[in-house]
């Protein structure tokens, strides 16, 4: 029975390489006894790299949750800060000082969340300061205080989400260069120890084992 295995694996993550790695290893140990302490080392790159591969897809799960927790808390936000900007146009008049300064327009299509969280900020507390007050303020600003605070806490969700991500990926890197460099390290024992067959083996871009 012929094993192969290529000597390149693919540029994606390289669990399944890893594990036909192994798998050609402990099909060469029983044959090579210095290829024991190469497979124990592998088992546990191969661990490393599923630990890696399981964290980077929560982190990446996780971050796409709190992206739409942020989308979903911005349309509540700008619908709020729509109804309340139409309601004060109303009552002082479309182009009235309070108006502006309570709720400018806002550009929907270049503001950000942080943008949009500062602007209700603003609108909240132009509102207690507003005087006269009208008639629909005291409503309107116990319905800001729960937009605020969801908005708040989905912008540091979504922060400490893209955070985490960029760590599991870095992580996901450093793992992936550790099993490509023990990978070669093997690869060029198994030269030194097998020799002119090896070299060919290798020449040839697989490893080739024929019990």
């Amino acid at each position: 029975m012929t094993q192969v295995i290529s000597s390149h694996h693919p540029t994606g993550y390289p669990i399944d390489d890893s594990q036909q790695f192994i798998a050609l290893l402990e099909s060469q140990a029983p044959q090579h006894p210095f290829v024991g302490e190469e497979l124990a080392r592998h088992r546990v790159l191969y661990s490393e790299l599923q630990h890696r591969q399981d964290f980077n897809e929560h982190t990446l799960r996780e971050w796409r949750a709190a992206l739409t927790r942020r989308w979903e808390c911005e349309i509540a936000g700008q619908r709020l800060f729509t109804q309340i900007q139409r309601q004060l146009r109303e009552h002082f008049g479309t182009d009235s000082l309070q108006v502006e300064a309570v709720a400018p327009v806002l550009d929907s299509n270049a503001v950000t969340a942080a943008d949009l969280l500062m602007a209700l900020r603003r609108m909240h507390a132009g509102l207690t300061l507003l005087q006269p007050s009208p008639p629909f303020v005291e409503e309107r600003l116990s319905q800001l205080k729960p937009v605020l605070t969801a908005l708040a806490e989905a912008l540091e969700q979504t922060r400490l989400c893209e955070a985490a991500r960029r760590q599991a990926v870095l992580n996901q890197q450093l793992a992936r260069g550790a099993y490509e460099r023990a990978r070669n390290q093997t690869r060029h024992l198994f030269i030194e120890q097998l020799g002119e067959e090896a070299i060919q083996v290798f020449t040839a871009g697989v490893f080739t084992n024929t019990p």
